[in-house]
């Protein structure tokens, strides 16, 4: 109990820090550069940050922990591919967080994005995430992609091409299915949460964030250490 309290402690204390200094923020922005002060964009600032400090702390402990080096891991897809993994974090009843990491064979990061969305349920969701990566990818006009989810249900459903599980998520499979045609090359995997671990936290950090994000070679300190937790190069964030 007395190591519970703790933890909550510090989390509380972490958010109080966070919010003071978006409050300060706000407060120069609106006595110097005259722009005006919007208390509910402050507080999910604040929080935001908060929030992918702690998660960050959380992976430098798995790290440090030995029992975590038997989880499952990302692996790298072949030469000459790419892979995107995407997942989803939903909220009944309405709100959802889309997460997509591109990584190519090395393991060095291409691209991600994190979009928050509304979806009728989590399976709904979950193929929103795979088909807007399906749009990052030919967007950055990649021909040979590997992707991959913890969403056992979808990734079923696109390897059926003849049919869907889900007449909610039916629709948006149909769409997945005729964008693909851009690509010389594409396949689907599922994979464990752990092995999804970046996707599902820019899911998280979709969440939090009052638009869509999309980073092109740079991704926030959070998600470079989940990189690196991988096992993989990532480039530096800037701390």
């Amino acid at each position: 109990m007395g190591w519970e309290m703790h933890v909550l402690r510090k989390s509380f204390l972490t958010c109080v820090s966070f919010l003071c200094w978006a409050i300060w923020k706000a407060r120069c922005s609106f006595v110097y550069q005259h722009q005006p002060v919007s208390p509910t964009l402050t507080l999910r600032f604040g929080l935001s940050l908060a929030y992918e400090f702690l998660e960050a702390n959380k992976l430098e402990s798995l790290e440090s922990n030995p029992t975590s080096l038997s989880r499952p891991i990302w692996t790298a897809p072949p030469p000459s591919f790419v892979k995107l993994n995407c997942d989803a974090a939903w909220k009944a009843p309405s709100e959802a967080g889309l997460g997509v990491i591109i990584r190519d064979h090395t393991g060095s990061f291409l691209g991600g994005s994190a979009v928050p969305a509304k979806c009728s349920s989590a399976a709904v969701a979950e193929s929103e995430a795979v088909l807007s990566g399906v749009n990052l990818a030919i967007s950055m006009d990649l021909k040979l992609v590997k992707f991959e989810s913890d969403a056992l249900e979808i990734i079923s459903d696109l390897r059926n091409t003849s049919s869907s599980s889900n007449w909610r998520t039916y629709p948006i499979i149909q769409q997945i299915r005729r964008r693909c045609t851009f690509f010389d090359d594409c396949c689907w995997d599922w994979v464990p949460r752990e092995a999804n671990r970046a996707a599902h936290l820019a899911a998280s950090l979709a969440n939090r964030t009052v638009g869509p994000q999309r980073w092109a070679n740079q991704p926030p300190p959070s998600l470079t250490r989940v990189l690196r937790n991988d096992g993989l190069p990532c480039p530096p964030a800037n701390l």
